[in-house]
């Protein structure tokens, strides 16, 4: 009963319009409240079914504000993203995606936090940038509108992926908002997963529900602690929640009510959740190159900045760079998964390179888990 008040009352204020039904997906519920027929939506999931009925005044706003805020952020009321492929950031890009659930905070990341040009790591009009890992594109865009004398190559191995990839960076919005430039950088998109030239081919596994944790290594138990640390971590502070994914809201709303099982009620939704997210995968067989045969193939005499997020797999791309092309590699930015002391691998690679400055940074929210943010740069500050 306090489950469904509590979303009823967010219903009421619209705010219900940013999740997804599997964010639901432990409890039953119905609501009724001055509803039609139009304003029906329900979805079984997870072998549960509900129903929820929406005011027809409130239903009414929605269709003739669709050019609002309110409808516009994250394309609300869309209950599978399997049903659509575009969606329209805050900034008013439209973007293609796998996974819904991947846009709220990817655009956080890239283009509110800027998490990527930080600790001394720069993007000038004429650089040229490498992005490893690029998923659907959005670093890819930013970096297209930061350095429009410039060129992006993004590497993404995931056919689906790859898709929605190559459609953005072909739909880049004008760069006036971030130069004077009329142009944004030159492009290019390549289907390939990157590794230590061990092997021409691989194996990824994809992840539908959660396309940007497809993985080389699959890990499920670092994703889950990655998961829990992060909303658990949230929680309290409010942190990283304003627009953020539906797990990390009905969290915050369940924190709302107070009472001794909270916290275990919203583990029990962080485990259910995760683990239907994972097991909608699916093994791609993907063709693997090096960062020395981008280089190569792609005729880049300088890489200004090396962008590295590839899911426990990036010790193989840095050693896969030739003794030669190093010095070619201006900035390195990277996910680091720590496991067995590779943190101090990866640092120890960097510096032999002669990328003397490096900030290792853990977000407050990620404390205590596997995951690092890494940032290595030729120049001092």
């Amino acid at each position: 009963f306090l489950i469904s008040k509590t979303l009823y009352e967010l219903l009421h204020d619209g705010i219900f319009s940013t999740l997804e039904t599997e964010t639901f997906s432990l409890f039953s519920f119905q609501m009724h409240a001055q509803c039609n027929s139009k304003s029906l939506v329900t979805q079984s999931c997870l072998g549960i079914r509900f129903q929820v009925y929406f005011r027809n005044n409130l239903y009414q706003q929605i269709k003739k504000r669709k050019k609002d805020l309110f409808l516009r952020k994250w394309q609300c009321f869309k209950i599978n993203s399997s049903l659509c492929s575009q969606t329209v950031l805050p900034n008013d890009w439209k973007v293609n995606y796998v996974s819904e659930p991947d846009i709220p905070f990817l655009y956080n990341e890239i283009f509110v936090d800027e998490c990527y040009i930080q600790h001394g790591v720069t993007l000038a009009e004429e650089d040229v940038v490498l992005d490893i890992g690029a998923n659907i594109g959005l670093f890819g865009m930013f970096c297209a509108v930061r350095c429009p004398r410039g060129r992006v190559v993004c590497v993404e191995p995931v056919p689906a992926t790859f898709q929605a990839l190559r459609q953005n960076l072909a739909s880049i919005p004008h760069p006036s908002s971030f130069s004077s430039a009329s142009t944004s950088a030159q492009t290019t998109a390549l289907q390939l997963a990157v590794s230590d030239g061990t092997q021409a081919q691989g194996e990824i596994v994809f992840y539908s529900g959660a396309a940007g944790w497809s993985t080389l290594h699959p890990n499920d138990a670092e994703v889950r602690e990655a998961v829990e640390a992060y909303v658990l971590g949230a929680l309290p502070s409010g942190l990283g929640l304003e627009g953020e994914t539906p797990l990390i809201m009905l969290g915050q709303w369940l924190a709302k009510l107070d009472f001794p099982l909270t916290n275990f009620i919203i583990k029990v939704i962080i485990q259910a959740t995760v683990a239907r997210m994972l097991s909608q995968r699916t093994r791609v067989p993907c063709s693997l190159r090096t960062v020395s045969d981008i280089i190569a193939d792609e005729g880049l005499s300088v890489v200004n900045l090396l962008k590295v997020d590839v899911e426990r797999a990036e010790l193989e791309v840095l050693q896969g760079i030739q003794s030669a092309d190093w010095p070619k590699i201006q900035q390195v930015v990277m996910e680091v998964h720590d496991v067995d002391g590779r943190l101090n691998t990866v640092c120890a690679i960097l510096k032999d390179a002669g990328l003397v400055l490096i900030v290792c940074e853990q977000s407050v929210l990620m404390k205590g888990t596997t995951l690092w943010n890494l940032y290595a740069s030729r120049q001092t500050p």
